[in-house]
């Protein structure tokens, strides 16, 4: 009795005084066990400092797809008028935007907005450090491959738009990532969409040509399709990650 006493006790002292984990994160379905002094890899599972890069990698291509995880970045992968080989190329292009954009941000992060103490415009400031990189990559194509730059200029808009850079300059920020962490888990959340964006893009190419009923043809299927390859990946998941990374 005297240690199930104290026990409640001790907990009550913890949570009145402040004992939650200091970095409970912001975003995401799933949230990480409190760990005193651990970083969270994309919100699923904590992770000492020394975790290998592969482990990161590998939760923002499968364990935490930005697509099928934290819905970001469904505009172009449900696209039904693109075909794979479009989806594929734009889904590259992207992959090479959120790494810049990533490594930008916590740069942004660690060199002004922290020591400033103007955390609470990092949101603002990562939609215009997403804008500018964008314009920045169209000036440079028009100056060097204004033919190429005509081949991009529909998706222009989509990219300045996208949430998904946004919400993966936001994720690597509040779970304190270096800057080649942040290197490696913008380059692997790009991955993580082409992924979806092909496989997506496969199977809607293989159901054009069976017979579907007219209410589920078009973005209906296309959605029933992506769910059921988000299941699929559910076989990758936090377990997985320890058994394999520590």
């Amino acid at each position: 009795m005297a240690v199930t006493a104290a026990h409640a006790g001790s907990c009550a002292g913890g949570l009145s005084g402040g004992g939650l984990p200091a970095r409970i994160p912001q975003l995401g379905p799933r949230t990480p066990e409190a760990t005193p002094g651990a970083r969270g890899i994309g919100f699923c599972c904590t992770r000492s400092a020394t975790v290998s890069w592969i482990a990161i990698f590998v939760s923002y291509v499968l364990v935490n797809n930005l697509v099928f995880t934290y819905f970001l970045g469904l505009s172009p992968v449900m696209d039904t008028t693109r075909g794979l080989r479009e989806g594929a190329l734009f889904a590259s292009v992207f992959t090479v935007l959120l790494a810049v954009t990533t490594v930008l941000a916590r740069i942004v992060h660690l060199v002004v907005l922290e020591p400033l103490k103007l955390g609470f415009l990092q949101t603002l400031a990562f939609v215009l450090l997403a804008v500018a990189v964008v314009r920045l990559a169209d000036y440079l194509l028009q100056r060097v491959a204004p033919l190429q730059r005509q081949r991009f200029e529909p998706n222009r808009t989509v990219m300045m738009a996208q949430c998904a850079t946004v919400g993966m300059m936001l994720i690597v920020v509040r779970n304190d990532y270096s800057v080649r962490e942040s290197l490696v888990a913008g380059v692997a959340a790009g991955i993580g969409i082409l992924l979806a964006t092909v496989l997506v893009a496969g199977v809607r190419e293989q159901l054009d040509r069976e017979w579907i009923p007219k209410p589920f043809r078009g973005a209906p299927i296309a959605f029933i399709s992506a769910g059921l390859i988000a299941m699929a990946l559910l076989a990758f998941d936090r377990a997985l990650l320890i058994n394999l990374f520590g």
